[in-house]
């Protein structure tokens, strides 16, 4: 069969337009699609949402854990610093930052190339994008990619300022919590408790529970507080102040007044009265079904006038002590456990707020806020063992008193003072002998001490607030076995308040804080514009660069001009080397197979030329070159 040359040859030129054909579609995927909805930067915006994120999170925890208690924030089981949250978000907002950084410089970077620019320039952006000192030190050539890659160690100026706005301080805070108190003391009045009678029937002594009343009264009580009250109150949290009330023995009064002007200066007689102070027993009879207390005292207020005269007031207070049940209002101060408790752990169970000036009369049954609930009515009789009469003679032992003024040759005076409570209202005077002076002022109102009237009554409450702890003698035991023992414990909620460690969250340095992370975004927006201009996907991977400098390597895929992930399929597991060229009469080192390769050699004890000092750029597009050949020759 003949062939005809002409149309072989027409098949052949056929075949050959067609393999060309099928070689220019290979070589233009993927199309090259530009736009801003094709190339919308996904992963640059998520690093902003993620910015966004961090910051308001670092915002949020500064805002709520301002004025927090440093032992219960974020809760009280699992308190957490608010730094180390604030160190977590400043981080996830690094983080964001940094893929915001790195997209943005390479779509900055390609454009670059896209529009065209010296290898120089090339070089000068890349070393910028990957070194951030070298943007630093980049003098007249700092540009936008310079700009954004400072930003990413601007974060350090972020997260510093963050971390300066959390400060603690030490507080007192009032009523910042409850507490639990679990105490020992008794609320009721038992008869036939305190006094012993003697053999006229008058109580002559008290029994051992009365007389650790008087001794806790004369060793525990100060200033109306009780020292040593953690014996019998647990629940208040160390180094804090719990308030509240308590329901315990106590005392109601009844009381009323008269005052008359005196001058002893002028109507001078013997045993001249000054001070005095005394109880008796009021026993229950027909007509009244409960024994009571009846408290007597008088005193003088005078001063020294002229002509030995002695002008002044004679005060006489007369009162009945019912025993009750009161509510104390209750201040608890727990010490801190590294010192030591029985000294700094006190219990206030008054409240001195009300101004009571010297002669006030009494009109309420109690005062400094204690209220009476009810009466504890004891029908004890004279002759027998009584709670009543234990507590009068308890009082009496404490309390009595009496101070008088007694002629003595000619116009001078002598002072006669009994009992303790009355040396402290009748001091002499060093300018004035006691022989010459008639005048004892007990007004003592201007230097706080008050009327004696007022005072008494407190250390009367004092004695019942220290009866209601000791009486049952349950301080003798320990609290872990008080229980078995037959001790009943009382609870009641108390507010906590004291000295605390608050977190303080200072605004200047969370507002500059803010202002720099919002900074480091605007100097970033600039190397988004024109995202829309590129047509594929593209990072500075230092493969791809190789890929689109047309690497040998790299080019011999047949998906060359593809995405690189497809390309690395295919010449992926290609084993490579840097060094000399087997063969090569040159002494340039090349980056080839592994079979082609040998390791380079010193030359007269210098390194071969090219293998010199290889910065972050020269490192990584020196390889794109060398795998590329040369730019200017071996492609």
């Amino acid at each position: 069969m003949d062939v005809d040359p002409k149309k072989v040859a027409q098949e052949n030129e056929e075949e050959k337009a067609g393999e060309e054909t099928t070689t220019l579609l290979r070589l233009s995927e993927p199309t090259w699609v530009p736009g801003p909805w094709n190339r919308f930067p996904t992963l640059g915006i998520v690093g902003f949402v993620v910015v966004f994120i961090g910051t308001v999170a670092a915002l949020v925890i500064l805002v709520l854990s301002d004025e927090q208690r440093v032992t219960e924030w974020p809760t009280r089981s699992r308190p957490v610093t608010p730094n180390v949250l604030v160190n977590l978000a400043t981080h996830f907002s690094s983080f964001g930052l940094a893929t915001a950084i790195a997209q943005g410089v390479a779509i900055s970077w390609w454009r670059k190339v896209l529009h065209g620019g010296t290898l120089r320039g090339l070089h000068d952006d890349y070393r910028f994008a990957t070194d951030p000192t070298a943007a630093l030190t980049a003098g007249r050539r700092f540009n936008l990619i310079a700009l954004a890659a400072v930003m990413t160690k601007f974060g350090v100026v972020d997260s510093t300022l963050f971390q300066k706005s959390i400060t603690t301080e030490l507080t007192y805070v009032e009523n910042f919590q409850k507490a639990n108190i679990q105490a020992w003391f008794t609320n009721k009045w038992a008869q036939g408790q305190g006094g012993i009678p003697g053999s006229d029937g008058d109580i002559e002594t008290v029994d051992q529970r009365m007389a650790d009343i008087v001794t806790a009264f004369n060793t525990r009580i100060a200033n109306e507080k009780c020292h040593d009250a953690q014996i019998l109150f647990n629940g208040c949290p160390p180094s804090q102040s719990c308030s509240g009330t308590l329901d315990a023995l106590g005392f109601a009064f009844a009381c009323s007044m008269s005052i008359e002007q005196i001058d002893y200066g002028i109507s001078r007689q013997s045993k001249s009265l000054l001070y005095s102070l005394a109880f008796d027993v009021d026993w229950s009879n027909e007509s009244k079904r409960y024994a009571s207390i009846n408290l007597n005292m008088s005193y003088i207020n005078s001063e020294n006038g002229a002509n030995k005269s002695c002008p002044g007031t004679l005060t006489k207070r007369t009162c009945k002590i019912r025993p009750s049940v009161v509510r104390y209002p209750l201040l608890i101060q727990a010490a801190d456990k590294s010192h030591s408790i029985n000294i700094t752990h006190l219990t206030h169970f008054l409240s001195q707020t009300e101004d009571y000036h010297f002669n006030a009369e009494l009109t309420t049954e109690q005062l400094d806020g204690i209220k009476v609930l009810n009466y504890t009515d004891l029908p004890e009789k004279f002759g027998e063992k009584s709670t009543v009469g234990g507590i009068t003679f308890a009082l009496n032992s404490l309390f009595k008193a009496k101070a008088a003024l007694d002629i003595i040759e000619g116009d001078n005076w002598d002072l006669e003072v009994e009992g303790p409570h009355a040396v402290a209202l009748f001091p002499a005077e060093n300018t004035t002998e006691i022989s010459s002076a008639c005048g004892y002022k007990l007004d003592r109102t201007a230097t706080g001490l008050g009327d004696p009237f007022i005072a008494l009554l407190r250390n009367i409450n004092s004695f019942g607030f220290i009866s209601a702890l000791y009486v049952s003698e349950a301080f003798l035991t320990p609290p872990e076995t008080r229980e078995a023992a037959g001790f009943k414990s009382y609870n009641f909620t108390a507010d906590v308040s004291g000295y605390v460690q608050l977190y303080n969250t200072q605004y200047g340095f969370l507002v500059a804080a803010i202002a720099a992370t919002f900074f480091s975004v605007v100097c970033l927006l600039p190397v988004y514009w024109g995202y829309w201009q590129l047509g594929r996907r593209l990072t500075l991977d230092p493969f791809e660069i190789a890929q689109a400098l047309r690497a040998p390597l790299l080019a011999e895929a047949t998906m060359g001009n593809g995405y690189l992930e497809e390309t690395l399929d295919q010449v992926g597991d290609c084993r490579i080397r840097y060094g000399r060229l087997v063969g090569d009469n040159d002494i340039y080192l090349r980056i080839a197979e592994s079979d082609r390769v040998m390791m380079p050699q010193s030359v007269d004890g210098k390194a071969e030329a090219g293998s010199g000092e290889v910065t972050t750029f020269a490192g990584e597009l020196a390889i794109r070159t060398a795998i590329a050949g040369t730019v200017a020759g071996q492609s």
